[in-house]
């Protein structure tokens, strides 16, 4: 009977250690897609404003006209 009380022990300790394993490996894994997801943001991002730049670059500038004259009445 003792060795079936060490084998759950064993068993037990098994258990924890796949699970702390399992744990560690998803987070990693989570860690990894949120990095890659904000690299694709900033670049995003980065393109957007590069592309408002270049698009207020190649405008030309708004011209502005003056007010009518006032009429003399």
């Amino acid at each position: 009977m003792e060795r079936l009380d060490h084998l759950e022990h064993l068993d037990e300790h098994l258990v924890e250690e796949l699970a702390r394993v399992a744990r560690e490996t998803v987070r990693d894994e989570l860690r990894e897609q949120t990095r890659r997801r904000r690299r694709t943001a900033v670049l995003y991002a980065t393109s957007g404003a590069a592309a408002l730049y270049a698009g207020a670059a190649a405008t030309p500038p708004a011209r502005t006209t003056s007010p009518p004259p006032p009429s003399s009445r």
